[in-house]
């Protein structure tokens, strides 16, 4: 697998040919050629098939047929919503024996920085182009802004201390060393408030990042910088009035029925889903996309590995109701059910989703379909309100706000009418500690199985507190994985994390 040093030095631009971010290749299919970034961008055609190409390492898993899956289930495999079975690849996540050698520590890395370069290559010949008018250029600058964010984002939170390229320039690329924590967040910022500058409120397509997208991840970066290991007080009252902007400003909103958001043709077109990946396949498999987080008893006629499944407390502790029932499956074909003391429930939240997350719901598994077009929600509206009812009590207390906020999203997972008070399920009269921790299990259960968890627990300083008792080796600074060995060898000044 590449490292980053080959990233930078003899990357271009690969997927250009790339035209839409839901392209899919089959298995069989012999590689892209590569083309050179100064020779391919002569058009505005040439300029929005390099955008959509930029996040093609995102699709690089099996062939393309999947999103590249250890990005979503190493941080599923270290919270304590979901398990992995004792044979599973990411073992070595779920039980805290971190490896710098391991290939899913390189891809984490290597996606991420790929997408950046990608990002850094369009954003420098944008920049110098005459052949695309200044809004489209403020546009397309702005979506690649945006995925860098992202990426670096996503960097610094699973391995602190990180390279920053905003650069095409790759002379230099093994002595770029690290940056401090707050260096990354300083960049990943000024990239989201660019992003939200330029970004349009809406495009045609719902898979393209807004303005209201880049106010969103801008909020969420805030919330994060607010805890560990930054700690950055004054972060909170900007994800709050960031989170605020999108809660008064924008056109979304909580869907009224919890089990409409995993329905894979409400995904374009739910009022919930503020950014998401878009994945579609074919070719290659026979069979519908196995399960995600599938129970190891599965449905003669849903496959899977049985690789990821459900904690057992995660599902005891969950609040009973709407959004439990719809969130896991308890019950054989047949309808009766099986006992939760001794088999993990499946999660029922992603319907047959796949490897790349993908819902076949309402589909009929007879026969033979390999296509899906259900979404990976990278963020939704619920989780903003969250957002800000979490970083307005850290500011100003439990205020009348936050309240409304929290106890929309508990309603909601009742069923109820989210704008209509009811005593017996909202929140009311808590002290500023008993606040937050009411938010932060909100975002357990509202979130669950959605990557966001594990991210929680390290930002919250909770993971002994909540892993501990299970793996007493481990200590906060397990929050950060290990940078990937070659890179550290590679790379003159990246320093490896340390537990």
């Amino acid at each position: 697998m590449r490292n980053l040093y080959s990233y930078l030095k003899n990357t271009a631009l690969t997927a250009l040919s790339v035209v839409a971010l839901n392209a899919c290749v089959s298995l069989e299919e012999e590689p892209i050629g590569i083309l050179a970034p100064d020779s391919f961008y002569k058009t505005e055609s040439d300029f929005q098939a390099g955008l959509n190409g930029m996040l093609s390492p995102m699709w690089q898993s099996w062939g393309g047929y999947a999103f590249n899956w250890g990005l979503f289930q190493i941080p599923g495999a270290m919270a304590d919503d979901i398990a992995t079975a004792p044979h599973d690849a990411f073992l070595q996540f779920d039980r805290f024996n971190y490896n710098p050698n391991s290939g899913h520590v390189s891809n984490l890395w290597g996606t991420h920085y790929a997408v950046i370069n990608n990002a850094n290559i369009l954003i420098s010949n944008l920049e110098t182009t005459s052949a695309v008018n200044d809004e489209k250029k403020a546009q397309l600058i702005g979506q690649a802004k945006f995925w860098r964010a992202n990426s670096y984002f996503t960097l610094t939170q699973w391995f602190g201390e990180v390279p920053i390229i905003t650069t095409e320039n790759r002379a230099n690329a093994d002595v770029i060393g690290q940056s401090p924590v707050a260096d990354v967040y300083d960049a990943i910022v000024q990239d989201l408030l660019d992003a939200e500058g330029t970004l349009p409120t809406a495009f045609p397509e719902r898979i393209r990042p807004t303005s209201w997208a880049a106010k969103s991840l801008l909020s969420k970066v805030y919330l994060t910088m607010g805890g560990w290991p930054l700690k950055d007080a004054d972060a909170y009252r900007l994800a709050a009035e960031k989170a605020k902007e999108v809660i008064n400003g924008s056109p979304y909103k909580l869907e009224a029925d919890f089990k409409d958001l995993w329905i894979a043709d409400n995904g374009i077109t739910n009022s919930e889903f503020i950014f998401t990946f878009k994945g579609v396949t074919s070719g290659g498999w026979p069979n519908p996309g196995s399960s995600f987080y599938h129970h190891a008893s599965r449905h003669p006629k849903e496959l899977g590995w049985g690789d990821f499944f459900s904690e057992a407390t995660f599902y005891n502790n969950f609040p009973d109701g709407y959004r439990k029932d719809v969130s896991f499956t308890t019950s054989w074909p047949d309808g009766t059910s099986f006992p939760t003391d001794v088999a993990e429930p499946y999660v029922a939240k992603y319907r047959d989703a796949g490897s790349s997350i993908i819902s076949y719901e309402g589909t009929d598994l007879t026969g033979v379909n390999e296509e899906g077009h259900a979404s990976y929600v990278h963020m939704r509206y619920a989780d903003i309100l969250l957002i800000f009812a979490e970083a307005e009590n850290q500011v100003n207390g439990p205020t009348g706000e936050a309240y409304t906020a929290i106890n929309k999203v508990r309603r909601r997972a009742l069923k109820l009418d989210v704008n209509t008070p009811n005593k017996t399920v909202d929140l009311s009269g808590l002290a500023k500690d008993s606040f937050d921790k009411a938010v932060i299990d909100e975002r357990a259960w509202e979130l669950a199985f959605e990557e966001k968890r594990w991210f929680d627990l390290v930002r919250k300083e909770l993971i002994v507190e909540v892993k501990g008792g299970e793996y007493p080796h481990i200590n906060q600074n397990y929050g950060h994985l290990p940078k990937p060995a070659l890179e550290v060898e590679q790379i003159e000044g990246l320093e490896q994390n340390t537990y």
